[in-house]
Parts: C-alpha cells; structure tokens; sequence
C-alpha cells in the first residue's frame, strides 16, 4: 500500500438544476471540469486526483486526462445528496484501492479559476 499525504476528490455529478451538463460546457475550448483536474495535476502537493461521477462522459474526461474515476451511485448524485456522502462513498471506494492518504482536498469543478498556485498555498497553509 501506498502512502500518499494528499489527494484530490473531484465531485463532478452529470445532472444539474441550472445549467445541464454544466461540468462538460466549454469554457475557452475545454470543459469545465477539465480546468479543476489541470490545476490539481499541476499542484506539487497533490499526489493522487480521483473524479467522482455518475455520468459516463465525465468519468471519460478524467480517464483521458489520466486521472483515476470513481463511479459514484444514482443515490448520491441526486439534488438532495449530500456532499458529505459522496466524500464517504469515495473514501471507501479509493480504500478498496488499496490507497492510503493522511489527507483529502475537495477540488469544485465549479471553481474554475482556482489554480494550482491557490491549491499549494492551501495545502502549506493546512499543514502549518
């Protein structure tokens, strides 16, 4: 088993009230998502980057871009489901993996101009 100090969780569900499919809109020639998994795979802290979903193109996004997907349930991709489960969910699943981390760091998909200088200075300032 590896030891990792942090990973990323990425909660990307297909559906969405407002704007549907709003994680796979083109935002300057890529999707949305595909902004939060290049920021995380550039950050120095982030050792593992997992993409949790229900849709089958989102996890497809994550596994062309090299990240590992995780599918999450129809239960915890409703409007209802809670942030919280879905975290559990993925936590369990990453473990049947056989990973070990100390620490996870949720990454919005929604958060696009959040970078990777923003991920790292989160991640001294949570280790200091």
């Amino acid at each position: 088993m590896t030891k990792n100090l942090f990973i990323a969780l990425i909660p990307a569900r297909g559906g969405s009230k407002g704007l549907k499919k709003k994680n796979l809109y083109p935002l300057h020639n890529k999707p949305l998502i595909s902004w939060t998994i290049e920021s995380a795979k550039i950050s120095h802290s982030i050792e593992k980057i997992f993409v949790s979903s229900d849709d089958h193109s989102i996890l497809e996004i994550a596994s062309i871009e090299g990240v590992n997907g995780i599918a999450r349930p129809a239960h915890l991709s409703e409007d209802s489901s809670s942030m919280e489960s879905v975290i559990l969910d993925s936590i369990m699943q990453i473990a049947e993996q056989g990973i070990e981390f100390q620490y996870l760091i949720l990454l919005q998909p929604t958060s696009p101009l959040r970078d990777s200088i923003d991920i790292e200075a989160a991640c001294k300032k949570f280790l200091q």
